[in-house]
């Protein structure tokens, strides 16, 4: 997702398009015609108001909200889900003020806050639809935040090739879709989508014992088998950790594999 901020206000879409120097007052930009393009219906059009006192236009055909995408740099058309704009034209997720107040509202109003994730080491089978993912689709009935990810970090711990572990997390989003969970109730996202937890685990790490993490069934099992052991192993469940707090979740479903580093 991207931190720099489309335009949906029609004047200050104006006056980001209005060329340097040319001395035009503010009052005169407000009234040049703006034409931005509907990339879903394949129209040029000048918008309409849906509310009284809006400043967004939407496509007076199918109603999706037209903006500036400073991305690709076009006068396009947005898709909005959780309060996050998709650019139409080049697939650029934005976060914007009122992305970050919908989901404390959410936070605010919701049961529980649920998160899981499933590392990108290939497609779901059964024992993933059976074990976690029938889980979550029913986690999503009620008025629960669920929130369902692809751990593509953990899973360098065993996989060191970038394109396989980008292709096995388009698999498992494109999994969890067909195995019944709903993108208007649940997030869905990557684990890498989201660098402030890289961040955050850099944080917890400053106030974790190395011993502690070494004490782990996982990592003696390793040490045992003689196995080659990374700082990403040893790091792992100070990772899991940032996974947990930053969103603040409240039911971590998990495997029993998984409970000594929760």
């Amino acid at each position: 997702m991207s931190k720099i901020t489309p335009m949906t206000d029609p004047d200050e879409i104006r006056r980001m398009l209005q060329p340097k120097d040319t001395g035009t007052s503010i009052e005169a930009v407000s009234t040049w015609s703006l034409v931005l393009h509907c990339t879903k219906c394949n129209l040029q059009t000048s918008g309409i108001y849906t509310e009284t006192g809006d400043i967004t236009r939407r496509c007076p055909a199918c109603k999706s909200i037209l903006m500036y995408c400073p991305a690709c740099h076009n006068l396009t058309s947005a898709t909005e889900r959780f309060n996050i704009l998709s650019c139409d034209k080049c697939k650029t997720d934005f976060v914007t003020k009122s992305t970050i107040e919908y989901l404390a509202s959410r936070d605010r109003e919701s049961r529980e806050i649920v998160l899981s994730g499933i590392r990108a080491t290939g497609k779901l089978h059964l024992g993933n639809f059976l074990g976690a993912v029938q889980r979550f689709v029913e986690y999503e009935r009620g008025d629960n935040l669920c929130m369902y990810f692809v751990a593509d970090w953990h899973t360098l711990t065993t996989c060191d090739d970038p394109r396989e572990i980008s292709t096995n997390s388009i698999a498992i989003a494109s999994d969890y879709l067909a195995a019944g969970l709903n993108p208007e109730r649940s997030i869905i996202y990557t684990q890498s989508s989201v660098p402030e937890l890289a961040e955050l685990a850099l944080y917890l790490s400053m106030f974790q014992s190395k011993n502690q993490l070494e004490d782990l069934p996982t990592l003696k099992d390793m040490v045992r088998d003689r196995r080659f052991i990374s700082m990403g192993h040893l790091f792992y469940p100070v990772l899991m950790a940032a996974d947990i707090l930053g969103p603040r979740a409240t039911v971590i479903p998990v495997g029993s594999d998984q409970v000594p580093n929760v």
